[in-house]
């Protein structure tokens, strides 16, 4: 793993690190429709409102005070620049003066003039951040006392908070039954709608939500979208991820910043064959004991995602987090 991806994965996790207050989780109850958001900072570990994510803003914040503390105490490898090298935007041509790198000098115009002349670049101070975010069928699901549509919702808007702490331009694309797309503009200006439009998505699982769009759906808006210098964050539990996906997600972090942020429920990981499950759809339960044929062919398609999304992010260098439900 590079030094870059490696301070980038440490960052996320410092980022989704649970607060006490900001993240608290309270009784679960069982809800077979969608409802109305709720008025108040916490979750049911159900649905998310609109007040959770507003006020995971000072959960931001606190991590972004620590992180301009390690970078005051010289402490060497804690931090990057938010400064990518020289910039992109070109500005103007001067001489070439001692010292200035060969790699800017504009050959052309040496070629006209028979003078060395180097091009200056402004610096890259605005960065633009795609969020985007899974809050499909799939996402509907928990085996504690969280959802895992909730934690990718909760993950996505410390993301969202983090690039207005960062001065970043940003946009949204959530998918459910359907895909929104909120524009690229000035974060603090956007995040609101696109914390709305998270909630609208969020709220309106459940058990009988339209078949919802594949993978690689959301990936042609992503692709739609790129540009330059983008940051795109993709939080999911990438469980309908096939080769295809993974090819087109390589050659997306080829031409940008790219991180992926894996949601996953334990009983997913640990489905035991002796004991028997209970299934519920938030207003009845049943108790099914999986024969090993249907066992095996869940453990061989989880191995085979896990293997696609370990071969990607390796070969690519994309920082890959996973981050699991609360279950206590």
């Amino acid at each position: 793993m590079t030094a870059t991806v490696a301070h980038r994965t440490s960052r996320f996790k410092r980022m989704f690190a649970r607060g006490k207050l900001l993240s608290a989780v309270g009784n679960n109850r069982a809800v077979g429709n969608s409802r109305a958001s709720q008025t108040k900072t916490e979750s049911d570990g159900i649905y998310v409102s609109i007040d959770q994510l507003l006020a995971l803003k000072y959960h931001v914040k606190a991590h972004r005070r620590l992180s301009s503390s390690l970078l005051k105490s010289g402490m060497p490898g804690e931090t990057l620049s938010q400064l990518k090298g020289h910039g992109i935007e070109f500005e103007d041509i001067r001489p070439y003066l001692p010292g200035d790198d060969l790699r800017h000098v504009d050959w052309r115009v040496v070629a006209r003039t028979g003078m060395p002349f180097t091009r200056r670049y402004s610096e890259d101070r605005e960065r633009s951040s795609l969020l985007v975010v899974d809050q499909r069928l799939n996402m509907f699901f928990g085996s504690g006392r969280e959802f895992k549509s909730c934690t990718a919702a909760i993950a996505a808007a410390k993301l969202a908070w983090h690039a207005v702490e960062s001065n970043h331009r940003l946009g949204g694309i959530v998918a459910s039954a359907s895909i929104d797309i909120t524009n690229t503009g000035n974060a603090g200006r956007t995040i609101v709608p696109l914390l709305g439009q998270l909630v609208k998505h969020n709220n309106a699982l459940s058990c009988n939500t339209a078949r919802s769009p594949d993978f690689n759906q959301l990936v042609d808006r992503i692709e739609s979208k790129l540009q330059p210098g983008l940051i795109v964050n993709i939080v999911s539990d990438f469980n309908d991820l096939d080769q295809q996906t993974a090819i087109r997600l390589a050659a997306i972090a080829s031409r940008c910043e790219l991180s992926l942020i894996r949601v996953f429920d334990p009983l997913e990981q640990s489905i035991n064959l002796k004991s028997q499950v209970g299934i519920s759809n938030g207003s009845e339960i049943k108790r099914v004991k999986l024969n090993s044929s249907i066992l095996n062919q869940y453990r061989n398609k989880r191995a085979l995602i896990k293997q696609q999304l370990e071969e990607i992010t390796q070969k690519s260098g994309i920082p890959l987090i996973s981050i699991e439900t609360q279950t206590v």
